[in-house]
């Protein structure tokens, strides 16, 4: 009878493509944002990879902090618009949108993301559609009975795919209000 081979993992999951220089962290601003209802085409915290781009954005995952405000009870969803084309235009998905520069997950190495990171100002012209939700289910959360210090975490790990031509934007089923502070991490892969 053959003994089953035992693998030990030498570093941790995402060591070789941080090391490679292809993980991304984009975060809206340290104060937070709130989360808008997904019919406002406002103001989402948005990962859009530009036509001609050449490479997948792989989602390894999200994390929401509660920061301040009242928050609204809804979940919190991934939306997607596809085609989304390769940079703001007038007629386009994007009319208006101000971009950040995303933080390679291995500071200092020089790497820079290819993706268009928004992490709070930007419009679209119609509503996105629905990709999935996070898991993440508030409740009304008021701020002298809130619990400081939580994070919510959704390990994607690889289960969305942003291709070529498509952006995806983090909203609420409803207008969540609340102040949340949010990062999402991807990897750029070469498709």
């Amino acid at each position: 009878m053959a003994v089953p081979a035992l693998v030990d993992q030498k570093h941790g999951r995402y060591y070789q493509a941080v090391k490679g220089g292809r993980c991304f962290y984009g975060s809206n601003a340290k104060t937070g944002l709130a989360i808008p209802i997904y019919s406002a085409k406002a103001n989402a915290l948005t990962l859009w990879n530009p036509s001609g781009s050449n490479y997948d954005l792989v989602v390894l995952g999200l994390w929401i902090g509660w920061y301040s405000t009242t928050t609204a009870a809804g979940s919190i969803a991934y939306y997607y618009h596809s085609p989304a084309g390769s940079g703001i235009a007038t007629a386009g998905v994007f009319p208006t949108a101000t971009f950040a520069a995303a933080v390679n997950a291995m500071p200092g190495s020089g790497y820079a993301s290819r993706a268009l990171f928004s992490p709070a100002v930007n419009t679209t012209t119609a509503e996105g559609a629905f990709l999935k939700d996070t898991g993440f289910q508030g409740g009304i959360m008021a701020v002298a009975t809130a619990l400081t210090g939580w994070t919510y975490f959704d390990p994607v790990d690889g289960g969305i795919i942003v291709p070529p031509d498509c952006a995806i934007q983090i909203m609420g089923a409803l207008a969540w209000a609340g102040v949340m502070n949010q990062t999402i991490m991807w990897e750029e892969v070469p498709v």
